[in-house]
């Protein structure tokens, strides 16, 4: 007979009785099944204890909850024995006539209740650990990427790197993770969840089903490196770093990705300021995305003060162009054109491309210089103390001159690209505006924004509330 001591929480779980109840629950895996079944073939004592199971999980399917709870096989275990032992009086030849069935029937008693004893211990016990997985879950792709454990504590260090993860999460690159469960003690995991809001318990359902998806060995994989950052120093800023780094991989070249994994420090040192760069670059030309209407106005304004200073220095080139063009435009659009044209003439900047009219401005033959550096600081020097931030936070404090440069000229950009006068002339509908858009780099810019800002710039301003 399964002694009662099984059913105590510290007591351990026979592996066979493990096996077993997988079995008869269908969660053994195609080979492991095969073994057991060979095992099965050969061993009578098995098959009797299978039968035992199957016959106790068939009473566990008739029970109002399905609720592990030992306690309670215990206390009604207690109940049968204390009824057993317990003195009574019972008429002459009558208890001895029935004691022997009563015994054999109270010892069937117990050992089907200790057999579904052993069932719950052991779904208790797959319960448990799935809750301990689904802090792993939550987080799986930081514990997936961020293995390299010298690697992200190489990154933690890093203040290039952190500042550009703080832009990235201002600017809306890399989210910021907020704990669903993984904070939360594991025997408050099960109300936690229960009072997650929707959209929450859908991201941690999508996270688990991913992470069951994994073969065994990754899960196994996962769970070592879960173990290896709670045994660091500070492993929540660890954690913060790993989660930061999954994220901002996915911004990355797949070439990029694939040289960070090198194992020589150096090199691999070298290729993290390349990837840093790259994603200062990218966020100098998704800022403009976010810029208020304020600052489009600021800058527009100077983009203008730096148009007159020019005419009113009679610059050569400016003036030919002015002449080439006014048959095609108003005199507003003559302004609107000649600063589009200072502002898209960069023959060394071979990676920027603009849609619309402002990219075919770039064609243009013989047009006006480009800003130059002293025409990048007035447009500077007309920001916001908030738009002076971002631009630290994009080009660092110090500020890199060759990102600071960057980011402005993208900034001057977007200010034409909101301004144009020609965008209130479009016949085209939401949809044909946007699956006409040429350029990838906008296109991603539209689709990171807020619905209701993407519908403002595909809309022309005089058909805007």
């Amino acid at each position: 007979m399964m002694s009662t001591s099984l059913l105590s929480d510290e007591a351990p779980v026979d592996p066979d009785d493990e096996l077993l109840v997988a079995y008869v629950d269908g969660e053994l895996d195609s080979p492991s099944r095969n073994e057991l079944e060979e095992r099965l073939l050969r061993d009578d004592s098995l098959r009797r204890r299978l039968q035992e199971l199957q016959e106790g999980w068939d009473l566990l399917d008739n029970l109002a909850t399905a609720t592990p709870n030992e306690k309670l096989v215990e206390s009604t275990m207690e109940l049968v024995v204390a009824d057993l032992v317990a003195p009574k009086i019972a008429k002459p030849g009558i208890a001895s006539a029935y004691r022997l069935p009563l015994m054999t029937a109270a010892a069937c008693i117990a050992g089907i209740l200790a057999t579904i004893g052993v069932i719950w211990a052991i779904r208790n016990h797959n319960y448990q650990s799935q809750l301990a997985d689904l802090a792993i879950a939550e987080n799986i792709d930081a514990y997936y990427y961020g293995s390299d454990l010298q690697l992200m504590r190489d990154l933690a260090i890093n203040e290039s790197w952190s500042k550009m993860i703080l832009a990235m999460q201002e600017i809306g690159d890399v989210s910021t993770h907020t704990p669903l469960v993984a904070a939360t003690d594991l025997d408050e995991r099960e109300k936690q969840i229960a009072n997650l809001p929707l959209a929450d318990r859908a991201q941690l359902d999508s996270r688990w089903k991913r992470f069951t998806r994994l073969a065994p060995e990754d899960q196994q994989r996962l769970r070592e490196t879960a173990e290896a950052v709670r045994r660091q120093p500070q492993p929540e800023r660890l954690l913060e770093t790993m989660q930061a780094y999954a994220g901002w991989r996915e911004t990355l070249s797949s070439d990029l990705r694939d040289q960070i994994k090198n194992s020589d420090i150096d090199q691999r040192r070298d290729v993290i300021r390349q990837a840093i760069d790259e994603s200062q670059l990218a966020l100098s030309r998704q800022s403009g995305a976010i810029l208020s209407d304020e600052t489009i106005e600021r800058i527009d304004y100077a983009l203008h003060r730096i148009l007159h200073q020019r005419l009113a220095q009679k610059i050569p080139n400016l003036i030919d162009f002015r002449s080439r063009i006014k048959k095609f435009f108003s005199p507003d659009a003559v302004d609107m054109a000649s600063i589009g044209a200072m502002v898209a003439n960069d023959p060394g900047r071979t990676d920027r491309r603009s849609s619309g009219r402002l990219g075919l401005l770039r064609g243009v033959s013989d047009r006006p210089d480009p800003l130059s550096h002293g025409e990048l600081a007035m447009i500077e020097s007309m920001l916001t103390d908030a738009d002076r931030e971002m631009l630290d936070m994009i080009a660092g404090n110090p500020r890199d001159p060759f990102i600071e440069s960057e980011t402005l000229r993208f900034w001057a950009e977007e200010t034409l690209r909101r301004k144009m006068p020609w965008r209130e002339e479009d016949p085209r509908t939401l949809i044909e505006r946007y699956e006409q858009i040429d350029d990838p780099e906008y296109r991603e810019t539209l689709d990171l924004l807020p619905p209701k800002a993407m519908l403002d710039r595909l809309t022309p301003e005089r058909h805007r509330p």
